[in-house]
Formats: structure tokens, sequence, C-alpha cells
């Protein structure tokens, strides 16, 4: 990596954020989002998945790597632990919800176009498919502990609402692994790849319209939430890079992991505020936390990438 994908990597992915913001904010109507997202994130996306896995998957591989779901998990449970000491020494007052936005981080789109930037080759599928692995048990959690938390505990955690992406992943691992590519033309792998792309980018287009239903661009969000922003933007991305860095990973492995670590929350969170009954008092510190967040991002993130380079 060097400081060039960096600055491609701020130019295209917050470009797209704005200008997704400003499109669902003064053009197209809110009530078309829901169906736009739903589009990107169950059939387009996943169209990468199947593509990187159908292609690059095998036994070896899982072999090698059947870790990194798992280490998602764990890094969930740090994640709990630290934010459970954060609410004892800051006293903070919506307990739940600052769980869950610290702990679920936007690892599944927003680190999709940094590798796509900073990787090129067979390193950039084995980033892909290790970005999605990473991702799999994540979905799960965030759509069944994510909306205990955010709703307060007032929603049942079932086992009735699999993500989508979540099953496409593990169909797509079977189908890697079974070898099926050998049935499949050339041509429609090169379709699964140009509609994964879309989506990768398009999704920013889909994040920014989120962000649009959450509040103004109002940078006082930062101030009236900075502690917060410091340890959601600054201080458990560091303490994880610094733990990922002990770890002595294959360097491959060490950057998504650092990459997944360094990204806002989870812009799902929003969505599921707005879906699921919740306090109007929370949905306001949920929303304009989560805001503040991403306007930070814009350095935290690049300060981030830098490390990440420096130690890689």
């Amino acid at each position: 990596m060097d400081i060039v994908p960096i600055f491609l990597f701020l130019i295209k992915t917050f470009g797209l954020l704005f200008f997704g913001f400003l499109l669902f904010k003064r053009f197209i109507d809110t009530k078309y989002l829901g169906t736009i997202s739903k589009v990107f994130i169950n059939f387009l996306i996943p169209a990468m998945v199947l593509n990187k896995f159908l292609l690059k998957f095998n036994l070896d591989l899982l072999k090698k790597y059947w870790t990194i779901p798992f280490i998602s998990i764990l890094f969930i449970v740090i994640t709990i632990i630290i934010g459970l000491l954060c609410i004892k020494i800051f006293n903070i007052k919506f307990k739940d919800q600052f769980i869950a936005m610290i702990t679920f981080t936007n690892c599944g789109y927003l680190v999709l176009p940094m590798i796509l930037e900073f990787f090129k080759g067979e390193d950039q599928e084995l980033a892909l498919i290790l970005n999605f692995m990473y991702t799999m048990f994540f979905m799960l959690l965030i759509w069944s502990l994510g909306v205990f938390l955010i709703t307060g505990r007032k929603t049942k955690i079932t086992i009735y609402s699999v993500p989508i992406p979540f099953v496409i992943t593990i169909v797509a691992m079977l189908l890697g692994l079974l070898n099926v590519k050998q049935y499949i033309p050339k041509f429609a792998f090169d379709i699964l790849n140009i509609i994964g792309i879309v989506g990768v980018y398009g999704i920013m287009i889909v994040l920014g319209g989120i962000l649009s239903q959450i509040g103004k661009f109002n940078l006082s969000y930062i101030v009236k939430n900075y502690r917060f922003v410091l340890i959601k933007n600054f201080l458990i991305p560091a303490l994880f890079i610094i733990l990922i860095y002990l770890m002595q990973l294959s360097r491959i492995k060490s950057i998504v992991l650092s990459l997944v670590v360094i990204t806002p929350p989870a812009t799902n969170l929003a969505i599921i505020t707005q879906r699921y009954p919740s306090d109007e008092t929370a949905k306001q510190y949920i929303f304009s936390s989560i805001f503040a967040s991403y306007i930070t991002a814009i350095i935290s993130i690049p300060l981030f990438l830098l490390l990440i380079e420096y130690l890689y």
C-alpha cells in the first residue's frame, strides 16, 4: 500500500457517500431507500461474494483461514468488555446502544472499496474472501444481539430473521468447496464481477442516503459526541491494531483484520432503530453518534491506513 490508494479511497468512497447524502436529502424520496438498499445488500454485493468464492475458495484455503469467522466473534467479545469498562469510567447513559455502536462496525461494506483500492490480483481476491468470511457470523450477531441492544433489550432475539448475505456466503463457500466453477462459463463470472463492483461502490451512495435520514450535515455532532468519537474512532481501533500486530499473523490477514476495526458504526444500526420500536431519546443519541463517527472517519481512517501501511 502507498498514499495514493488512500486518497483514491477517500475521494471515491466519501465522495459517493456525500453524493448519496445529497441525492436522498434533496431529490429522491426516502420511501424508496429501503427497497434500493435491499437490492444492493441482498443481490448486488452477494454477486461479488458468489464470484470470489466460486473462483478461489477451496479446501486448502478453508484449512488455512478457518479461524477468521471466529476471530470476528472474539473481537466482538473484546469490544463489549472494553465498552463495559468505558461505561463505568465515563458514566455513559445509553449503555446498551453505546455497546452496540462500538461493537458493530461497517466491516461489511466500507472495507470492500478499501480492498479494491489497496490490493491487486490474487491478493485482492484473497482479501475479499477473508473479509466475507469475517462478516459471516458478524451479520448474524448484528441482527440478533445488535437488535437486542439498540432497542434497549425490548426486542427478543430469534433465529427466524437470518440475513440473506449470510445464507449467500454459506452457499458460496459450499459451492467453492465442491469446485462447481468447472461447470460455469467464464462470461458468467465476468457478469457477476461487474455486478459486484457496481454493488460495492453503489452501496456507498445508499449508505449516504441512510446517513441523510439520520440528521443534517452538522459538525456540532462531533462536539456533542466527542467522547463516543474518541472511543469509537481512535481508542478501540488503536487497541485492536496493536493486538493484531502482536498476534503475528500473515500480512494479508493482518491488514484485512485491521481494516475491519477502523470503520465507523454499521449503518444497519440506524436501520434497526427505524425498523424496531425504540426510545426516542436513545434514537437521537444513536443517530447523532453514528453521524459524528462518519464525519470524523474522514480523518481517522486515513490516519490508521497510514499506520497499517507502516506496520505491514
